[in-house]
């Protein structure tokens, strides 16, 4: 303690010692001819009992200031993702590669620097579903997902216990986003949509089937059962919205009355900006390995499991 009246201060001190050189023997870190500090050499603490006063013979003071925590890197990156339970060693590449592909982190030095994209679907997610986008939460789903693999939890209770908060998150999200509020309007859009347009025929793209007619029937029988739409289902049918609405004049009146011009013009300008995007074109060597294996007999299918 330092004997200074009416300071009351803790001090600390710390000092590294070499137990064996090894090759420091016949190398040093030091450029050659330069002495070696004598201050280095004698690193060694002297023996300190516990409340030993010090006599004060300067003070120096300096201002510091506090430093945000660096950047993640790749490495970081997956070493946070471990502590923190989320994730496995299978699936760290995926996720590290995801988040560039989307845009939603650049690489700058080696930091991944997030985008403003990163920035909006983080505070957009977080923002309405915290306990979905909570770490501890995804963690013990990774437990659970383990667990299922060594039998300890059964994998039809585990998702009907996730679905059903998961459609809750969903559905209070979708409350407080739609405009309205809630079910009446999606029924005064169904009408409308019915009413006014003929829907175009189902169209197939991979293995779905779009189908306009099924999915207003499906979500007037959701709605009438007094269940909230779920965002996704929510943007759908705004989507249809601005599908139709060129081809129906009074489907643009509806709109405009209902204040849902905003949004079905989002919906349309995101569109638009997706359809625009160029299309990332496939490299030449993978042109070449395609060519090269045409001629490969594969073998037959196994079931394994």
């Amino acid at each position: 303690m330092p004997n200074i009246p009416g300071v009351t201060a803790t001090f600390r001190a710390a000092a590294r010692e070499t137990i064996f050189q090894g090759f420091l023997r016949v190398y040093s870190y030091k450029e050659v001819g330069e002495a070696d500090d004598p201050d280095e050499v004698l690193n060694t603490l002297p023996q300190l009992p516990v409340g030993l006063p010090c006599q004060l013979q300067k003070l120096d003071s300096q201002q510091c200031f506090t430093q945000p925590p660096a950047r993640y890197s790749e490495a970081s990156l997956v070493k946070a993702l471990e502590q923190n339970g989320v994730g496995r060693p299978s699936t760290y590449a995926t996720i590290v590669n995801t988040i560039q592909t989307r845009d939603y982190v650049t690489k700058d030095k080696g930091a991944l620097v997030p985008t403003e994209l990163g920035f909006k679907i983080c505070d957009y997610l977080v923002g309405r579903m915290p306990d979905l986008f909570n770490v501890g939460f995804t963690a013990h789903m990774e437990d659970e997902l383990d667990n299922i693999e060594e039998k300890k939890v059964n994998w039809v209770d585990m998702l009907r216990t996730f679905y059903g908060q998961f459609q809750g998150w969903l559905g209070a999200q979708a409350l407080a986003t739609s405009p309205g509020g809630g079910n009446e309007l999606v029924a005064k859009i169904l009408d409308e949509l019915e009413q006014d347009v003929t829907f175009d025929p189902p169209v197939k793209k991979g293995r779905k089937t779009y189908d306009d007619s099924e999915f207003v029937a499906s979500i007037r029988e959701r709605i009438g059962g007094g269940e909230p739409l779920s965002d996704r289902q929510w943007g759908a049918l705004i989507g249809m919205l601005g599908r139709y609405a060129p081809r129906s004049p009074k489907l643009q009146v509806f709109i405009e009355e209902n204040g849902l011009t905003a949004h079905v013009q989002e919906h349309v300008d995101a569109i638009a900006e997706r359809d625009a995007r160029p299309k990332t074109p496939v490299s030449p060597e993978s042109l070449a390995l395609l060519e090269a294996m045409k001629d490969v007999k594969f073998q037959p299918a196994v079931k394994r499991g």
